[in-house]
């Protein structure tokens, strides 16, 4: 689930530049994820305080719809077979580069991360 939701530190700062989308998940600063609706009573991790924590997915669609911004994530194949990860950040309106990555990233993820975190500089 990690490669799908927020870490916390992306979460909080998400959520400090106005990010209210609903959110499938709730994250603890511990970085346990608590999925909406499958909470008990509260014990062990359970006891910190939560925050949304969003799809990556839905933070690429809010940087789209409410900023702007357009992430491009991109494999490249190198010689020896080996998948690397770069990534571009555009404006939508005349689409502008904003920002690239080279890395390599050798993680689409660790590529969408960075390229999220650039994005939020911008706003």
């Amino acid at each position: 689930m990690n490669k799908l939701f927020t870490e916390y530190k992306l979460a909080l700062a998400l959520s400090e530049l106005g990010f209210s989308l609903r959110c499938l998940a709730t994250i603890d600063q511990t970085e346990f994820i608590h999925i909406n609706g499958t909470r008990q009573s509260p014990r062990g991790s359970m006891m910190y305080d939560t925050i949304p924590c969003p799809l990556y997915q839905q933070v690429t669609d809010w940087l789209r719809d409410e900023h702007g911004i357009i992430i491009v994530v991109m494999p490249f194949l190198l010689e020896d077979n080996t998948i690397t990860y770069e990534y571009t950040n555009y404006t939508d309106k005349d689409q502008n580069e904003i920002d690239h990555g080279d890395g390599p990233y050798e993680d689409y993820y660790d590529a969408l991360k960075a390229s999220i975190k650039s994005a939020l500089s911008c706003i």
